[in-house]
C-alpha cells in the first residue's frame, strides 16, 4: 500500500507543487520533482491515455532509479503481482512518477477525511472497502473499535499511512 509513496520519502524523492485535473482518461497532472531537497525537474501527465513526460536528465534517471529500487521498490500490477520490467530507463521514469503522482493526488484527498474519520478496514473486505467511524482517531477510539469488530478487524487505515500524511 502506496509503495511508491513510501520508498520515494524514504530516499529524499519527492514531487512538489503537484496539481491535476479531470480528463477524458484518468486525471492530467504536473509536478516539480526534487531529490535529495534539489530541484531536478518536472513530469506530467496530460490525462489522455498517453505517455508520461519525465523531464529529468539521464543520469539523474539512473540514479534515481538504483536508489529506489535499493530501497527495496518493486513494480507491481494492479493485482500486487511483479511486473515487467521497462525495457528502458524513459520506461521506468514513466511508471515511476505516474504511480507516484496517483498515489500523491490519493493522499491529498485522504488526509482531510482521516482528520475527523477513522476508517477500518475488515477481513474478507475487498481493497479499498471500509468501514468508516465518525470519529477521530484515537487511542481510545482506537480500543473501542476493536472491542467492537473483533476478530473481523483486519487494520485501521490512519495507523497503517499515518507515517505519510
Amino acid at each position: 500500500m502506496y509503495q511508491s509513496t513510501r520508498t520515494s520519502k524514504a530516499v529524499g524523492l519527492e514531487l512538489k507543487n503537484l496539481r491535476s485535473c479531470a480528463s477524458t482518461d484518468g486525471d492530467a497532472w504536473s509536478a516539480s520533482v526534487y531529490f535529495g531537497g534539489k530541484r531536478i525537474g518536472t513530469a506530467m501527465y496530460g490525462g489522455t491515455g498517453g505517455p508520461v513526460e519525465v523531464d529529468v536528465d539521464d543520469q539523474t534517471l539512473i540514479s534515481i532509479r538504483k536508489t529506489v529500487e535499493g530501497a527495496g521498490y518493486q513494480m507491481l500490477d494492479f493485482n500486487g503481482s511483479p511486473y515487467v520490467e521497462p525495457a528502458t530507463l524513459h520506461g521506468f521514469a514513466e511508471f515511476f512518477f505516474h504511480e507516484l503522482a496517483e498515489e500523491s493526488m490519493i493522499l491529498k484527498k485522504l488526509r482531510p477525511k482521516l482528520r475527523n474519520s477513522t476508517y477500518v478496514h475488515l477481513k474478507g473486505a475487498p481493497d479499498g472497502q471500509f468501514v468508516v467511524y465518525s470519529c477521530s482517531f484515537t487511542p481510545d477510539t482506537k480500543r473501542e473499535i476493536e472491542k467492537e469488530e473483533g476478530s473481523k478487524l483486519e487494520y485501521f487505515l490512519n495507523e497503517k499511512i499515518a507515517d505519510l500524511l
